[in-house]
């Protein structure tokens, strides 16, 4: 499993490419591509609000692949194929969702025998949430100085710093789809 936020995990390997567009954390190699993004502020939306919203914007036209509710961590995904200048592409959607924060995924692959592995990636989405560990107000004020001058910040230096102050969960800001709350640290693989 590889962590991709302070909170949550994915079961992908080293040969995949990896960048963050527009606030997406994507992977990709030749006939594979999956767009991740990260949602919510850890207090709202809520779960029911979450599960709700992913439902009812769900594509009619879907196949649903599967639904699980264990524990704190819901899972669902669906899988479309989708005809676009004038060819057709395989997609698996799916999130994962927890008390105030989730996963939305967008899986694109070109042949369609990757079906059991678009599968296998959605149902390997993870919550672990990290330990939060104590930063001085120093150490605070010169990770965000680094970044407002563009200096590299160090992935471990970030996600130590997302789980030391879990309502600082991006040094980039976004909008949530449901209350326009903060976009999360996805792009903390990137920095």
């Amino acid at each position: 499993m590889r962590r991709i936020t302070p909170d949550w995990c994915v079961d992908i390997d080293s040969t995949y490419e990896e960048w963050v567009e527009d606030g997406s954390l994507v992977f990709a190699k030749a006939g594979r591509t999956i767009w991740i993004d990260c949602w919510g502020d850890g207090d709202d939306p809520s779960r029911e609000e979450i599960i709700a919203l992913v439902k009812s914007e769900a594509s009619p036209d879907r196949d649903d692949l599967f639904e699980s509710d264990e524990d704190e961590l819901y899972r669902y995904a669906y899988r479309l194929v989708e005809f676009e200048d004038g060819g057709r592409r395989f997609a698996v959607y799916a999130f994962a969702v927890v008390e105030g924060s989730y996963l939305q995924v967008s899986i694109y692959f070109d042949d369609p025998k990757d079906k059991p592995w678009s599968e296998a990636f959605a149902r390997s989405l993870g919550y672990s949430p990290v330990e939060p560990e104590d930063f001085t107000d120093e150490e605070v004020a010169a990770i965000f100085k680094k970044r407002r001058t563009g200096q590299q910040v160090e992935r471990q230096e970030a996600l130590k710093f997302m789980s030391a102050r879990p309502a600082i969960t991006s040094i980039s800001a976004g909008a949530c789809p449901l209350y326009g709350t903060c976009r999360m640290s996805v792009p903390v693989t990137a920095l």
